[in-house]
């Protein structure tokens, strides 16, 4: 897929920029008292594919760096 929107001149890590959050955005959002903010891979790898020690490492740094961003603990994940 890289390859194909290189050959036609697309970037696709620009449409990725424009259209998800930044973490002053997920700040906002994490604020209001009806959102909850749940964790998820950090490469969004299909975590049942993984060894288990990998999927751990995957879970385990995408929640330190969620809690270190919001500045709160997240005992929330998604797959």
């Amino acid at each position: 897929m890289r390859r194909i929107a290189d050959e036609a001149g697309y970037d696709s890590s620009s449409l990725c920029r424009d259209l998800i959050m930044d973490w002053d955005e997920l700040r906002a959002l994490a604020a209001d008292p009806l959102a909850t903010i749940g964790a998820h891979t950090r490469h969004h790898y299909a975590v049942a594919k993984l060894p288990e020690e990998e999927a751990r490492a995957e879970i385990a740094a995408r929640v330190a760096r969620l809690e270190r961003e919001l500045g709160r603990p997240c005992p929330h994940f998604s797959l």
